[in-house]
């Protein structure tokens, strides 16, 4: 079926011992946005769902997390800005695990390679290292723009690279998403204001 609309109310469990992570609920967010987002024809793997098997379980002897198949004409061209952040690394699982071919831009400010190493070498996936603060030419359909540092330390570090990437980085990948009729979803920090 077709996601029309949804909203999410979520609050992050506490496991006993450790303290609520603020991101969580982020997290959890983004994920339930992607439903929302995703224009799929067909079912969408949501939590629960059988057809998918979560990272980490490997039912076909792969080296890779099962991932759903999808015919071509189903598939979408994904680009993730920031997908090996955790967020970012995060959705880059969920939308592999639906079957899409995945994209990740990232500059590794941030982010880290392994946030996303079980996923190099499948076709569906490609990582490129490099800079939302310079143009790219790729043929997508759709874009998660998350790139920018979100830790004090981090901005702080390089304020002038993490303006940049919220302002020349934001307007590249409007850019990009104009030239090839994409959709785009910008998920920002509070440092791009």
């Amino acid at each position: 079926g077709r996601v029309v609309g949804c909203s999410v109310i979520h609050r992050a469990p506490t496991m006993p011992g450790r303290a609520r992570r603020p991101w969580a609920s982020a997290v959890v967010v983004l994920l339930a946005g992607v439903a929302c987002f995703e224009k799929v024809s067909g079912d969408v793997a949501l939590a629960g769902d059988e057809s998918a098997t979560p990272p980490g379980i490997d039912g076909g002897g792969s080296r890779y997390p099962t991932v759903k198949r999808l015919p071509s004409n189903e598939r979408i061209r994904i680009l993730v800005t920031g997908g090996a952040g955790f967020v970012g690394s995060h959705l880059v699982d969920r939308l592999m695990i639906m079957g899409h071919d995945v994209t990740v831009l990232d500059n590794l400010f941030t982010g880290r390679k392994k946030n996303v190493a079980h996923w190099v070498g499948h076709p569906n996936f490609n990582f490129i290292v490099g800079d939302v603060v310079q143009p790219w030419l790729l043929e997508i359909d759709q874009i998660y723009h998350l790139a920018c540092p979100a830790s004090p330390p981090h901005y702080q570090y390089n304020p002038i690279k993490t303006i940049k990437t919220s302002t020349q980085g934001t307007l590249h990948m409007l850019g990009l998403a104009k030239r090839v009729h994409a959709r785009i979803l910008l998920a920002s920090t509070s440092e791009i204001y």
